[in-house]
């Protein structure tokens, strides 16, 4: 499968509800948790972590969207951390790290079909989301994820570094930055 198309902006649609559609289903593909206990615990989840991007921050969810298969990766992001307010309710963990916020304001979630992966898609969109990040003026852009997930080399591979590791339960939560600041611009 060759990769065509390009990068669209969900507020950009004038009919969003196919994107939409392949949002939730590369959503649940990608999630770590695949059982519930019933449909409403399901669509609670998929709620919890995404409906604050989808109301709150259209204009930064993002899809790779390719002529025959149509939306096969997606991004969200939100440029100012410390003013999600509904994020530090509705996500667990979200506020161990705000120390962190002032020097990496922006964040972001990223997820390809699985068929799609290693194809550089993921890559795209997140440089993507750095030229916005970088046109607000965002000093940096950070991600949490576990130590141990499979996409920490993804990421440092696209220039983050270990910023800060904190307890979480029973594992450990990971806090990723990418400075922009210093970054040239070619």
């Amino acid at each position: 499968m060759t990769i065509g198309g390009g990068v669209v902006r969900l507020s950009d649609l004038a009919d969003p509800v196919p994107a939409l559609t392949a949002f939730e289903r590369i959503f649940f593909e990608s999630s770590v948790r695949t059982v519930f206990a019933s449909e409403g615990e399901r669509r609670s989840f998929f709620r919890r972590w995404t409906s604050f991007y989808l109301e709150q921050c259209p204009d930064q969810v993002w899809f790779w969207q390719d002529p025959q298969a149509g939306e096969i990766a997606y991004l969200t992001g939100c440029l100012h951390s410390a003013d999600a307010g509904l994020l530090y309710r509705d996500v667990p963990g979200y506020a161990l790290f705000e120390s962190q916020f002032p020097d990496f304001p922006a964040h972001f979630h990223v997820n390809c079909q699985s068929e799609w992966r290693g194809r550089g898609l993921g890559a795209r969109l997140v440089e993507h989301f750095m030229e916005e990040c970088r046109r607000v003026g965002a000093r940096g852009v950070h991600l949490v994820t576990a130590p141990e997930a499979r996409n920490v080399g993804f990421y440092q591979r696209l220039g983050f570094t270990v910023r800060q590791t904190r307890p979480f339960g029973s594992r450990s939560l990971l806090f990723l930055g990418r400075c922009l600041m210093t970054e040239t611009r070619e």
